[in-house]
């Protein structure tokens, strides 16, 4: 049972070792992160279970493009992707991102930067493999999507359209799979508005999508357990105080709780 991120930038170093550190936390055996050389020491530390690999780097400090050999070595005995907290906006990186994730056929979970890569490069998101889950927050699905107000039966409509499980975030989360049927997420509250708790649900729907959960199984069970996990946090201290750390802490007493 193995994932791989693909993530980070050496301007958002914090966001790879999140979802790395969520991943771990999720009940996946293997973890590897690749990310851009100048966030190797730093992510390793945070999450010294996994394996880093180090990629080469734009100008910009991001992922440059990476050659078929390498990532035939990344992708090799993985189950699942994770891809694009904290890729940053660089066009070259964007490009390298429409081109790789649309032609993949693997179970994955996209998110942050690497959904803001179809609409730096005008693309609309279409991808080969049946089993993609789109984490978009509102501002990301509104440029995604062109639509401003988006309402359940726009989601629902739009998850039809890209053939996904789209995830949108929010107060509550909506979750719409590619038949259309929307599933509004029960759990959850305040301590989830905090910077960096979507790239910790994007490392727990990676992890849930290697062990074998389908898209929708990952996005509904892992948008769930995201949301008990803040209200874990809220009852212990004040959510003002609450930070992305705290949530992923809690991923193992909620699956302690759902387990037994």
């Amino acid at each position: 049972i193995s994932l791989l991120i693909i993530a980070g930038s050496s301007k958002y170093t914090g966001a790879a070792m999140l979802t790395t550190g969520a991943a771990l936390r999720s009940g996946a055996g293997m973890i590897t992160s690749a990310v851009p050389g100048s966030c190797t020491k730093p992510v390793l530390i945070h999450n010294p279970e996994a394996v880093i690999e180090q990629l080469a780097e734009t100008d910009a400090g991001t992922i440059a493009p990476i050659n078929d050999a390498t990532m035939q070595v990344l992708l090799n005995k993985k189950d699942a992707l994770a891809i694009g907290p904290g890729m940053g906006n660089d066009n070259e990186t964007a490009q390298f991102i429409c081109d790789f994730v649309t032609k993949l056929d693997m179970p994955m979970v996209i998110d942050a930067d690497a959904l803001n890569a179809f609409s730096i490069c005008g693309v609309e998101p279409k991808f080969v493999s049946e089993n993609v889950v789109l984490t978009p927050h509102a501002g990301e699905l509104a440029r995604l999507s062109g639509i401003d107000d988006l309402s359940a039966d726009a989601v629902s409509e739009l998850a039809k359209k890209w053939n996904v499980t789209l995830v949108a975030k929010g107060a509550p989360t909506i979750v719409a799979t590619p038949d259309g049927t929307v599933t509004i997420n029960p759990s959850g509250d305040d301590s989830l508005s905090h910077c960096g708790t979507g790239d910790v649900l994007t490392g727990l729907i990676g992890g849930l999508l290697a062990q074998g959960s389908s898209g929708r199984e990952a996005a509904l069970l892992g948008c769930y357990i995201h949301g008990l996990s803040g209200e874990m946090v809220n009852e212990e201290i004040s959510s003002r105080s609450v930070t992305a750390t705290h949530v992923m802490d809690c991923f193992g007493l909620v699956f302690k709780d759902l387990e037994a």
